[in-house]
């Protein structure tokens, strides 16, 4: 990665540089600089973006891990303490067992939690 930053910084030293004016540019390379300044932004821009959606099911899935083992507790602990009948005792039963070893479809269900979580993440980015 150094060896780029090297090779990028000497291109753009020989294109743009003069130590001989104010601004440090080449007389009539400004707007080329300016204009080079803005295809960087949006290249880094779309760079994080892609990565941010890439973490971002990564991030889902933890959340959603997360939340079976919120529910795990809580239907633990309800069941412990209450009662409840047979039926939901039966379904609840079901799930109790780690994320992991979940189907695709129960996961779903924790995922459902897990992207109005990302959404809220989302809007505030």
């Amino acid at each position: 990665m150094e060896n780029n930053l090297t090779n990028w910084s000497e291109k753009f030293d020989e294109k743009y540089y003069d130590k001989n004016t104010p601004s440090g540019l080449k007389q009539g390379e400004f707007l080329n600089f300016i204009l080079m300044v803005d295809d960087i932004k949006s290249f880094i821009r779309s760079l994080l973006n892609t990565r941010m959606e890439q973490h971002d099911e990564e991030v889902r899935e933890e959340l959603a891990e997360l939340e079976h083992n919120q529910w795990l507790a809580w239907s633990s602990d309800i069941s412990s303490k209450e009662v409840i009948s047979d039926k939901r005792r039966k379904r609840w039963g079901k799930l109790w067992r780690p994320y992991s070893e979940l189907t695709e479809k129960e996961k779903d269900q924790d995922r459902v939690w897990a992207d109005r979580v990302l959404a809220i993440i989302r809007e505030k980015r």
